[in-house]
């Protein structure tokens, strides 16, 4: 069923939680005990195999390697356009070398003055937080630390993740209830590329209507 149908992942991924990894290591152990094979590749999805051994592993993640991303993983229309969104690795080397010096170490050390000064707000946050013996969602603050200090660099922005009581900025909240559903659209990606063209035409006061969320993204994106 692997080698005909996406289903077989989707019923662990989607119905059992992420099992997928769980039962593709099972499955390891026990064909290959039966067909008597020490490293084995196996068949997982009509175009996807989950390698076991780590040199067939890192033949295919190497530097230089010859393998293309998967499409379906790299190409949602939200990053259209972006160096994550090419799938020709010698052309992303390219569109990375262009950006690299952005990201050296010169360069990271440059803005530690930002970084430190992000990092004190959020500590006094947590520390307030702490005298007011009021609860915290880490996860969030750690979010919108993190969104804070890449805005400020990327755009000279200000995002003001920290800013908004409880961390609960509108759009920190927005991505981190819409990931559960990245999962669904690795599985059923033309279903949900469809969806997100029609989103991309409704009106402003439509979408909110139909996605607080989605329209949380929208404004951010017309920024």
């Amino acid at each position: 069923m692997a080698a005909a149908s996406n289903l077989y992942g989707a019923y662990y991924d989607l119905i059992h939680h992420g099992s997928l990894c769980r039962k593709v290591a099972n499955l390891h152990h026990i064909y290959d005990n039966l067909l008597t094979v020490t490293r084995s590749n196996w068949r997982i999805a009509p175009n996807e195999l989950h390698v076991e051994d780590i040199e067939s592993y890192y033949k295919i993640i190497r530097v230089g390697t010859d393998f293309v991303k998967p499409w379906k993983f790299y190409n949602p229309r939200a990053i259209e356009g972006s160096l994550l969104n090419i799938l020709d690795t010698p052309t992303a080397r390219q569109r990375k070398e262009a950006y690299a010096h952005y990201f050296s170490q010169d360069a990271i050390a440059k803005i530690e003055p930002q970084i430190h000064q992000k990092v004190d707000q959020f500590l006094a946050l947590l520390q307030r937080a702490t005298k007011s013996h009021n609860p915290v969602d880490l996860s969030m603050g750690f979010l919108c630390l993190v969104a804070d200090v890449i805005v400020d660099y990327a755009y000279r922005e200000e995002f003001g993740g920290m800013s908004v009581e409880d961390f609960t900025h509108p759009l920190i909240e927005a991505g981190d209830s819409l990931l559960v559903w990245t999962q669904w659209g690795l599985y059923f990606c033309k279903f949900f590329t469809t969806l997100d063209v029609v989103t991309d035409w409704l009106p402003d006061k439509l979408l909110a209507w139909v996605s607080l969320q989605l329209m949380s993204i929208r404004n951010f994106q017309l920024v």
